[in-house]
């Protein structure tokens, strides 16, 4: 397992939930899904496309072709096949377009698309509920919602006690909460603390029952 990259894209996924309220845990899972615990990206005759998601298409005009394995729904089996999976310059403008895909109103087969299922995710806070839809969407396995409820106990044992998860994640759940606002200021999260801002912090976390 390379946890140093593991960890990199778990921060980068918190930072986007914080943004957007995609969920973390679910944009990492399906990093270790696609790329091994290792989160190692498609790398075809030496070029690495930095695709941990296994995203078909291409990006500017980049891709690799790569083999792969689908769900073929008619045969009920998987089969091989040769496709492009997008090249990107750099792992976090991979975990970008990743984020962009599920902010997207592309359906699938679906009566809903990704959009839909992050709007209703924002309302009910259902984590298994946005990952069976999201899932049907963007996969053909059948068992890829079974595989990622597995991943995700081992996710959160694997970040544990890392300083610099901790911190993020704690940043998430106050934006999340309600508790903290953010600006887009640079210096945001490093600035002194106002007594004005200090109360009103106090009295949101003794509204969810914080305090």
């Amino acid at each position: 397992m390379n946890k140093e990259r593991l960890v990199k894209v778990y921060i980068e996924a918190l930072r986007i939930e914080r943004e957007v309220g995609i969920p973390a845990l679910f944009t990492t899972a399906q990093a270790v899904i696609e790329s091994t615990w290792d989160i190692t990206p498609i790398v075809v005759d030496g070029k690495n496309s930095n695709n941990i998601f296994g995203i078909k298409g291409e990006y500017n005009g980049n891709y690799v072709l790569a083999p792969t394995k689908e769900w073929d729904s008619k045969t009920k089996r998987y089969i091989s096949i040769n496709a492009k999976f997008k090249a990107y310059p750099s792992l976090e403008e991979c975990i970008r377009d990743h984020t962009k895909l599920l902010l997207s109103t592309i359906k699938g087969n679906q009566k809903y698309s990704y959009l839909d299922c992050l709007i209703q995710y924002r309302r009910d806070r259902n984590f298994e509920n946005y990952a069976k839809k999201v899932l049907s969407i963007y996969a053909t396995s059948p068992t890829y919602f079974e595989t990622m409820m597995g991943v995700i106990p081992l996710i959160k044992e694997r970040t544990r006690g890392i300083w610099e998860v901790e911190l993020e994640e704690a940043k998430t759940w106050a934006v999340t909460e309600g508790i903290l606002k953010p600006d887009d200021s640079l210096d945001y999260w490093d600035r002194p603390l106002t007594r004005k801002e200090l109360v009103v912090i106090l009295k949101r976390i003794k509204s969810i029952g914080g305090a």
